[in-house]
């Protein structure tokens, strides 16, 4: 899942058990990344942060879903990201994302 949220993904901090959440910042870099998402795409925070969040993706974002963000606004759907190993991966167990 990868969702706006605070808190410190390096410390534990909010994240430190339960669901994959990555934090995008709105140039859409990765600026939190949780021991959730280290186990569902197999990247450590150190690997994760700071990177662009469509390189997770096994796909292209929807053509809609390209142009709400484009225009800064939210949206929420479903995508595959790609595991460390190039295997597509699918947030469980509701495939729904939210990127603002």
């Amino acid at each position: 899942m990868v969702t706006p949220a605070t808190g410190d993904s390096h410390s534990g901090g909010p994240f430190a058990t339960g669901p994959a959440v990555a934090v995008v910042a709105p140039d859409g870099a990765l600026t939190g990344w949780s021991p959730g998402a280290q186990r569902l795409l197999g990247y450590s925070a150190a690997e994760a942060v700071g990177r662009p969040a469509a390189d997770l993706l096994a796909s292209p974002l929807p053509r809609a879903a390209r142009e709400r963000l484009a225009g800064q606004d939210g949206w929420v759907g479903p995508v595959v990201l790609r595991h460390r190993d190039g295997h597509p991966a699918q947030p469980a167990p509701t495939p729904r994302s939210r990127f603002s």
